[in-house]
């Protein structure tokens, strides 16, 4: 294209009073965010989820301190045996009247060693009771969370709220289109009617530079930036657009979300294990122990 067509294009400011001209007041263009209503149903559905994901999480600390007790990492209070080891030496020496005189005198110090010894008996039964009472509730919760996950109703809704979006898009695509073949239709109707054979009068041929209406286009580009009346720069700038992520929009439709209660955050959902799945459920220790610590042995 030629240089002559770009200093007799119209400057981005003309461009602009024109559109202002046609009545496309700012203040009649309606945004997207306004197609963000009746927003409960989802908000209330990711609010659901935001519990259940607290709930699991919670379920996981406590598995994480259940198994860190069946492991021994965190062992259970060791019982004080210190009398009933005396009364069994004296009960091997064979010497009734020291066995009765001593249970007498240390009774209630015997009592208290057989709740204690009773005590850590019951715990680390418990201790692998709790655990697997903490993996069930923990696959119940992640089921309620599978049925949220996996259900078409969030779905629909964010369909509904996508689909005038993508219909004002369909609807300015097809004026796009139309406008692109009218335009190129008048570039070969008017170039094809003033097409010359130009030779010399010895019958030679005259090489001509036939000058273009509409240049090529770049592999990457959305239209040529080279289009006879228009501004190159703002071409350009509507190449650049076109694959741009509009972040302005972006920040009003995350508020119009967040003004309804739904924020942009991820949410973790777990999904339950077939119960014939012998694996565990995931519960990472936040202070696991080194490889080379011992780990004291818990009684059974």
């Amino acid at each position: 294209m030629k240089l002559l067509s770009r200093k007799n294009a119209k400057p981005a400011a003309a461009v602009a009073q024109s559109r202002q001209d046609e009545g496309m007041q700012p203040s009649q263009i309606r945004s997207p965010a306004d197609d963000l209503v009746d927003l409960e149903e989802l908000a209330q559905w990711k609010r659901d989820l935001r519990q259940l994901e607290a709930d699991y999480r919670r379920g996981q600390t406590a598995l994480v301190a259940a198994r860190r007790l069946v492991s021994g990492v965190d062992p259970l209070p060791e019982p004080d045996l210190t009398w009933h080891v005396q009364r069994e030496l004296l009960v091997a020496v064979g010497d009734a009247v020291a066995v009765a005189t001593f249970d007498k005198e240390h009774a209630a110090d015997l009592d208290a060693e057989l709740a204690g010894r009773q005590r850590a008996l019951q715990g680390a039964a418990e201790a692998r009771a709790r655990v697997k009472a903490l993996e069930k509730h923990l696959n119940g919760i992640a089921a309620k969370m599978q049925v949220l996950a996996d259900g078409n109703g969030y779905r629909e809704i964010v369909r509904r709220l996508f689909r005038p979006s993508a219909q004002r898009m369909l609807d300015r695509a097809r004026e796009f289109a139309q406008a692109h073949r009218e335009m190129v239709a008048m570039d070969s109707v008017l170039r094809g009617a003033t097409r010359m054979h130009q030779r010399y009068t010895d019958g030679s041929k005259i090489e001509t530079d036939d000058f273009d209406l509409i240049g090529r286009k770049e592999k990457d580009d959305w239209l040529s930036v080279d289009i006879e009346g228009l501004d190159f720069r703002e071409l350009i700038d509507l190449n650049r657009t076109y694959g741009r992520y509009d972040n302005d929009l972006s920040t009003v439709l995350h508020q119009r979300l967040e003004q309804a209660g739904i924020d942009s955050s991820w949410v973790s959902v777990f999904h339950p294990t077939d119960e014939a799945d012998d694996r565990h459920v995931y519960a990472p220790d936040p202070n696991p122990p080194k490889k080379n610590e011992s780990l004291v042995t818990i009684i059974h």
